[in-house]
């Protein structure tokens, strides 16, 4: 759980990272529940009924939820009711907390069996700022798609972003590595025996080795965001297999984060992107700590 401050209005993260936790449990690996502003900006889609039967199967399943598949394939796949099957045993999870920015790892092997390891990484800038990557490590190619299943409200669907307002806030989510969005209506149910729908959005994006698709959730409105060119200290360019960097601007103030996708720092050691530099695997530059922040 990540927040901003301890005011119903303040903003509230929930990544779901562990075990599945028995026949009650859903294929949520990796799912985000995100308030803000007293709203529900990104939700679970409820479970309905226990009866049997493709729509409680299709709430328990990980479409449903706000994470990742690949190759169609479910990573925890349903058998009945009570019983899963092929079960994503999850990575340890790591975390850093900071009163500028916190950050959250996660990742599962549920499709080791296709080659492929799922990773998630988060990068809370308070208040209203997440920055998220989704790595896909692997030796061949794969068709990725993650899901963003929003709160009641509308949604607008932009070349590379959407807009979702609902009664009292709003966000704007950002998609940065050429993922392909697309806007629908999801079923979901707020309490049993009563199923609705909302605005939701699935990007799919074709994956080979070590692919990492950014993306970043502005709550409460609008930013701009982009990548930013990587090097090392001596100004050679960085492959994107091996690092990014994102800035984003919002409310007249920049911020930049810098991601490394190895174990450890790139080989020549120093990050530099946007004016920034520094050592590590994920890096946060803000005006409260211009000169970095070492998340990982």
């Amino acid at each position: 759980m990540l927040r901003s401050g301890w005011q119903p209005a303040d903003t509230f993260i929930h990544l779901r990272a562990g075990r599945l936790g028995g026949g009650h449990g859903h294929g949520d690996l990796l799912h985000l529940d995100v308030w803000h502003g007293g709203e529900a900006v990104l939700v679970d889609p409820g479970r309905l009924t226990y009866v049997d039967g493709p729509r409680r199967q299709a709430l328990k399943s990980p479409a449903a939820h706000n994470t990742l598949r690949l190759d169609e394939t479910d990573f925890t796949q349903y058998r009945a009711t009570w019983e899963w099957e092929n079960i994503a045993q999850p990575l340890p999870a790591r975390a850093h907390f900071d009163p500028a920015a916190d950050y959250l790892f996660a990742g599962h092997g549920g499709y080791l069996s296709r080659g492929a390891l799922v990773e998630r990484r988060l990068v809370f800038l308070k208040p209203d700022l997440l920055v998220g990557a989704d790595l896909i490590r692997s030796a061949g190619g794969h068709q990725a798609e993650a899901y963003c299943h929003f709160g009641q409200g509308t949604l607008t669907l932009n070349p590379r972003s959407v807009f979702w307002k609902g009664s009292r806030t709003c966000a704007q989510l950002h998609w940065l590595s050429g993922q392909t969005g697309c806007a629908f209506e999801s079923p979901r149910a707020p309490v049993y025996n009563t199923l609705c729908t909302g605005p939701s959005l699935r990007l799919t994006a074709s994956t080979s080795g070590t692919t990492a698709l950014v993306w970043v959730l502005s709550l409460g409105g609008p930013c701009d965001a982009r990548l930013v060119p990587v090097t090392d200290g001596a100004g050679k360019p960085i492959a994107s297999r091996l690092a990014q960097g994102v800035r984003v601007d919002k409310d007249g103030q920049s911020r930049t984060v810098l991601f490394s996708w190895q174990a450890g720092p790139h080989e020549a050691g120093l990050l530099c992107a946007d004016g920034c530099t520094g050592y590590g695997t994920v890096l946060a530059f803000t005006p409260q700590c211009p000169e970095g922040l070492y998340l990982d």
